[in-house]
């Protein structure tokens, strides 16, 4: 089982790689109604600004809807682990701009990279 659960990431990751030219096509499709999708666009293949010194609690939240349903979780562990960093993922401009709405600089909010082993 565990030699056809690796032939089948394998086949996965060769798959993507073969998808990877088409990425800057996806976004600027997607940016043609929604500018905000070429912002930090380098993220979404792993590339961060710069990395947390504290420990982090890394939550992934898609859009606007799931952003504002985490609101009183993130609220209740930005209070009880003032020593942590809190990582906002996000897949769409929309959930990214509810979180900055929503914590400011309080957490930190980045674009959820590819799945492709070089985006961690």
């Amino acid at each position: 089982m565990c030699e056809n659960a690796a032939m089948s990431r394998n086949l996965y990751t060769f798959l993507l790689y073969l998808l990877l030219p088409l990425t800057p096509l996806k976004m600027l499709w997607r940016a043609r109604k929604q500018p905000e999708y070429l912002d930090y666009w380098q993220e979404r293949y792993g590339f961060y600004r710069q990395p947390s010194k504290k420990p982090v609690i890394w939550l992934h939240c898609v859009s606007v809807g799931e952003t504002r349903a985490a609101e009183p979780l993130i609220k209740a562990l930005l209070q009880q682990y003032p020593g942590h960093q809190i990582l906002l993922t996000h897949t769409t401009p929309t959930g990214r701009a509810t979180s900055q709405q929503l914590f400011g600089d309080q957490i930190a909010r980045v674009y959820l990279p590819y799945d492709l082993p070089f985006a961690f």
